[in-house]
């Protein structure tokens, strides 16, 4: 499936909206995908970008600005440009000055334990140990623990070369924002390879005492539901939608709006036990990011080329097209992060590399800024 493919059917069969495709018999089939629909479902509104962040461009040097909500309910952008923090849902931001905070909370919002993202280690016979630090009312005790992940299968540990990224032998990637149920519970995606995996999976870890022990809790998806990509579910957003499924989306790929970069869905109805629903949505990126507005709307947004989102009025049945939240012929690494900042308002960050912001100069133009971008967006169901 190609977007032009998509488009079509939109434009020329609009009672076909929201139905389940199969183009396993077309020339270049890739499985099944879900028409986008068109955007007579919603009313978006989009303020201007403004500047987060900047310095002189550095070569190389991505920075995958991290977006968070703290216990006190600031916003705070995490980049190598540094700290910022916003006390007004991000109309205005200053550099962060506090040094205690617990600014990588495993929920948005929460007072959990924060796990150290520097210490990372995979998986051996089934068991690892991660360090996390204790938060009180959203600050760090400096209290180091450790918290053991059990019951994870034997990980893959030959290097291997996915479509155009290199993997140098065991690894697994937790994802850095999780979700909460309604009894507690706290899920995490996360993304490896077993050992008879020759592509990558997402997989689903829980912990039941916010945090300070996890299990393996089975598997989202594997190369298997995603045929058309060439590294196999990775990089994953998870989100509670408003019906109280589960909704996981997926990267399987990075060939620049080629049919292997088509993203990936799943869904779960009972906790995260079991997942289906798995097909691909006509929305390209790496690294998708979820945000669920109070007034049902979901939020995709995903990069590379550019930054974009999609958005959803029907609990990730059908989805919107596509709008660009920055122009695709910029040059970014398309890690956005998004969060809700009212019942139909989401903030989103993402970055710049080596952009030139000034058009016009007298002399010897200025060199090229490296950039963390934030954006307003405004998205209501008709």
């Amino acid at each position: 499936l190609v977007a032009s493919a998509a488009s079509r059917l939109i434009n020329e069969n609009a009672d076909d909206v929201g139905q389940l495709v199969d183009f396993d018999d077309a020339a270049s089939a890739v499985g099944n995908a879900v028409i986008v629909a068109a955007d007579r479902d919603q009313a978006v509104v989009t303020d201007a970008p403004f500047e987060l962040q900047k310095r002189n461009a550095v070569a190389n040097q991505p920075m995958y600005p991290h977006l968070r909500r703290l216990f006190d309910g600031r916003l705070v952008v995490m980049s190598p440009l540094g700290q910022i923090i916003s006390s007004d849902n991000g109309a205005t931001w200053t550099p962060l000055a506090e040094r205690d905070l617990a600014l990588d909370p495993l929920i948005d919002g929460k007072d959990d334990v924060i796990l150290d993202r520097m210490n990372n280690p995979s998986p051996v016979g089934g068991v690892a140990v991660w360090n996390i630090f204790s938060v009180k009312e959203g600050r760090v005790t400096g209290e180091k623990q450790s918290a053991v992940l059990r019951g994870m299968p034997a990980l893959a540990s030959n290097a291997v070369m996915l479509g155009t990224e290199f993997l140098s032998g065991m690894y697994f990637w937790p994802n850095e924002r999780g979700v909460m149920l309604a009894d507690g519970t706290i899920l995490l995606t996360a993304y490896t390879r077993f050992v008879e995996d020759g592509k990558c999976r997402t997989l689903l870890i829980r912990s039941r005492d916010r945090g300070h022990s996890f299990e393996y809790a089975g598997t989202v998806a594997t190369a298997k539901d995603a045929s058309w990509g060439l590294e196999g579910p990775s990089e994953s957003a998870l989100a509670v939608l408003k019906d109280g499924s589960l909704l996981c989306v997926m990267r399987v790929g990075n060939e620049l709006r080629q049919a292997g970069q088509m993203l990936l869905q799943a869904q779960s109805f009972d906790g995260g036990n079991s997942w289906t629903n798995h097909h691909g949505i006509s929305f390209y990126g790496v690294n998708p990011m979820l945000a669920v507005l109070e007034n049902g709307v979901i939020v995709l947004g995903a990069g590379r080329p550019g930054n974009n989102v999609i958005f959803s009025t029907d609990n990730a049945r059908t989805w919107s097209a596509e709008r660009a939240v920055s122009s695709p012929e910029v040059k970014s690494q398309g890690y956005l992060d998004i969060i809700p900042v009212g019942p139909d308002k989401v903030f989103i960050v993402y970055e710049l590399d080596g952009t030139q912001q000034q058009k016009l100069w007298l002399w010897e133009p200025p060199p090229p800024q490296d950039l963390v971008m934030g954006v307003f967006v405004e998205v209501s169901p008709l």
